[in-house]
């Protein structure tokens, strides 16, 4: 959906008329034209009739975003989708279609790498993966890139957790602790927080047990 369809949309669903909508912040016309693809809004003007109108960023965002995302983006996320359909069912079958298809295709090193972590974790081979894949996913959290407010890498953090020992964990939580106290994050990545610190517990414990039994 086109941004002027998207304004209209919302509009309607607010009994307004377009005077309304855009009352004190354009003129009718060019408003007008802007609902109908013969006009563009420039970003100031936009927001400021969201803001207005008290419409939701986040839901109008999804309503334009098959339409301004990119060819890549709209890739990635239909693998990603593909992958979550795969691990929810558990077929191994179909996660090793679809890893494949993301190692082929998907130039998200990232996704590629938890595409490979999830269907090793689903066979049982994680013990099996190879030192060079180990090393690639570790790099992604020691990049220096503001790791902890990146989606795609705290999804990483949470499939891997059982690859590294303690000390790498307990550090990584550690920073993510310290963020949290620190700093205002979105509900996304919040959400994704929580996600890490109930698997870090988890890890943490087949940790343990795996350390005593290896010790009797």
């Amino acid at each position: 959906m086109k941004i002027g369809e998207a304004l209209r949309k919302k509009r309607l669903e607010l009994g307004l008329t377009q005077q309304e909508m855009c009352e004190g912040i354009l003129s009718r016309p060019f408003y007008a034209k802007v609902e109908s693809g013969k006009n563009r809004i420039n970003a100031e003007s936009l927001f400021k009739i969201l803001f207005a109108r008290q419409i939701d960023l986040v839901e109008f965002g999804k309503l334009v975003q098959g339409t301004y995302d990119s060819a890549e983006n709209k890739a990635e996320k239909r693998y990603q989708s593909q992958m979550n359909v795969a691990v929810s069912t558990k077929d191994i079958k179909l996660m090793e279609k679809y890893c494949q298809d993301i190692i082929e295709s998907s130039n998200d090193e990232i996704l590629q790498l938890r595409a490979l972590v999830a269907l090793a974790h689903f066979k049982g081979e994680l013990g099996g993966l190879s030192k060079e894949i180990r090393v690639k996913i570790k790099e992604k959290f020691d990049e220096g890139r503001n790791w902890t407010k990146r989606p795609e890498l705290l999804g990483l953090l949470a499939n891997t957790m059982l690859l590294w020992d303690q000390d790498d964990l307990n550090y990584w939580i550690g920073d993510l602790l310290k963020k949290a106290k620190k700093e205002a994050v979105s509900d996304l990545i919040l959400e994704r927080y929580l996600r890490l610190f109930e698997n870090y517990l988890v890890a943490d414990c087949k940790i343990k047990v795996q350390y005593k039994f290896l010790c009797k």
